[in-house]
């Protein structure tokens, strides 16, 4: 027989479990407290490690340490960091609890013989296709010519109509102030607005008459509050 070996097998999580499971005690850091002992003395036992394999046997000891100091001194503090390497050494070690237990299922499965089976060809059948005996091709396009009529029809789908609505940009309203302006010497704004109620239209109005007033090319006058706004075109002179 062909026999897997490999360098690592007895590694410090290997030798870990196995006082584990010598001494009958379960994967947990109070378990782990009270083995510590027995790794570090079975570590110092051995005669010799190979270069690139004692710095694990080391990382595994020195968290045995700090969870045995910690059992020791309830008040003891850890940083979250070797929080983090206790609790991965605990699901470490139950992961490879639970590879060993398969690994001796998968070694029975190996050992018991030939458990697999195959499904006999039938060589006798020719290749077709073999629909149930209730569908016929009368049924068949009876279903096809269901599905066609259940399908929408796009031609005769009236979408809704909607009304697009013209934006009136600020430029457009300058335009057409001072076109009105210089066509009439004084205008007002409320002639000029005419039968506009659109609020958005009327405050883009208002905009371009303060455009213009900032420019210099137009002078307004409101005699009171809330009254019409009159309109004085302001020839530009040339120097």
């Amino acid at each position: 027989m062909y026999v897997v070996q490999t360098d690592t097998f007895e590694g410090p999580l290997e030798l870990l479990l196995d006082l584990i499971e010598k001494q009958k005690r379960s994967i947990n850091e109070v378990s782990l407290a009270a083995i510590t002992d027995a790794y570090v003395t079975e570590v110092k036992s051995r005669a010799s490690f190979a270069p690139d394999e004692i710095a694990n046997f080391l990382v595994v000891a020195s968290t045995l340490m700090l969870i045995k100091s910690r059992s020791l001194l309830p008040n003891l503090p850890v940083t979250d960091e070797e929080e983090s390497h206790i609790q991965e050494l605990e699901n470490r070690l139950a992961h490879l609890h639970r590879v060993r237990e398969l690994s001796g299922h998968i070694s029975e499965r190996a050992t018991g013989g030939n458990r697999m089976f195959e499904r006999t060809a039938c060589y006798d059948l020719p290749a077709l296709f073999y629909p149930p005996k209730e569908v016929t091709p009368v049924l068949l396009h009876e279903r096809m010519r269901a599905l066609m009529r259940a399908l929408p029809v796009f031609s005769s789908v009236r979408l809704p109509e909607k009304t697009l609505q013209h934006i009136i940009s600020l430029e457009e309203k300058i335009k057409e102030l001072m076109t009105r302006v210089e066509q009439s010497f004084t205008h007002s704004f409320r002639t000029f607005m005419g039968s506009v109620t659109e609020k958005s239209e009327i405050i883009v109005s208002f905009l371009a008459l303060l455009e213009l007033v900032k420019q210099g090319h137009i002078a307004v006058d409101q005699g009171n509050a809330f009254g019409d706004i009159t309109i004085q075109h302001k020839p530009q002179t040339t120097t």
